[in-house]
């Protein structure tokens, strides 16, 4: 029987892998460094960011506090008109709240560190020559 004439089966299927070698470019370390580079910055970016959008969110709280005390007073002293009773408790209040902002204040800031004093270079004293002073 000639193979031409042979039935021919097909076999199982077969998985083929094929793997190829390539030797290393250096092009690719460095395009690897520069995208790592990237995102590096890119995580600190993002960081500056959340804490910049969190400060300016907290100087807005504190500007609509100011812009409520303001307009509270307003109303405070219009609603007192001359009347030097309610312009006395007005003037109370706002010296209970004066001294309730400066404590926070202080209570909310960080101690200011002193640096060392610098030292002063300090002469000689002047020998005794034996000569009397003029």
């Amino acid at each position: 029987m000639d193979r031409d004439d042979a039935e021919f089966v097909v076999p199982p299927p077969y998985n083929l892998h094929v793997h190829v070698h390539l030797e290393p470019d250096p092009r690719i370390d460095k395009i690897l460094t520069a995208i790592n580079q990237l995102s590096t910055k890119e995580d600190t970016t993002m960081a500056d960011l959340n804490a910049l959008t969190a400060e300016v969110r907290a100087n807005g709280d504190v500007v609509a506090s100011a812009v409520t005390l303001l307009q509270g007073l307003s109303a405070a002293l219009t609603a007192a008109g001359t009347d030097p009773v309610a312009l006395q408790e007005l003037v109370d209040q706002l010296n209970t709240n004066d001294n309730q902002l400066a404590q926070a204040v202080v209570a909310n800031t960080p101690a200011a560190t002193v640096p060392p004093p610098a030292e002063v270079p300090t002469e000689p004293a002047p020998t005794d020559t034996g000569t009397p002073a003029v």
